[in-house]
């Protein structure tokens, strides 16, 4: 019994910390920003100190600056009511476009901090992909999901989004749409399946002093 506790202790010491939403990291290459990363298309997204999720709204500029390892980006910050109120602050000064961006922000709000829900890197790059299709029509849709995506967001142009994201609108012309909601800690499989293994020696361990009585 006392190896099989040590084969389930390295696996933990090996598995559970590469199962994480560190592993997010993937679509950006080795520092967080944008790349080619689904089907040749360009998206990408970013994991703010917070947890929050932030991503470009301009396909033609999004080139964060890394500094000592980290992603840093100035700018100012947007809310719902302050573009009501003046549309011209944002990149694109049209409110109906942030509300149909919203209203995807929303649904990948629902499913990306849902820790038992798909793909989420899929589900982020999509919807970045559909973005960037609002803003330049000419922008390549890299799979039917973002199609979709679009023509949705298409018929919610009066979306409110007060509840669903801010922008933030950055010193090198860059627009980053910023998630209301943040990433949770989950608990991952590999330590579910430590934790099972553990479990199933507890009781073996307890027939067998049963059985020795």
């Amino acid at each position: 019994m006392n190896k099989m506790i040590a084969i389930l202790l390295l696996i933990a010491a090996i598995v559970v910390p590469s199962i994480s939403f560190a592993a997010l990291s993937c679509a950006f290459g080795t520092l967080p920003g944008y790349n080619t990363c689904y089907n040749g298309i360009t998206t990408g997204f970013i994991i703010a100190t917070d947890n929050s999720l932030m991503m470009s709204s301009d396909p033609t500029v999004h080139d964060p600056i890394a500094i000592n390892g980290a992603i840093t980006i100035s700018g100012t910050i947007l809310t719902y009511d302050d573009v009501l109120a003046d549309p011209s602050l944002t990149k694109w000064d049209d409110l109906t476009i942030y509300n149909k961006m919203g209203w995807m922000i929303a649904g990948l709000n629902q499913s990306f901090f849902d820790p038992t829900a798909g793909d989420l890197i899929l589900a982020a790059m999509e919807t970045n992909a559909a973005i960037f299709a609002l803003v330049d029509p000419q922008f390549p849709l890299p799979d039917i999901n973002a199609t979709h995506l679009l023509h949705g967001a298409g018929n919610n142009a009066n979306y409110m989004w007060a509840n669903d994201m801010m922008l933030l609108e950055t010193m090198n012309g860059d627009e980053y749409i910023i998630s209301k909601l943040t990433l949770a800690t989950p608990v991952p499989p590999a330590a579910w399946l430590f934790a099972s293994g553990l479990i199933g020696l507890v009781g073996v361990s307890r027939r067998k002093a049963s059985f020795m009585r």
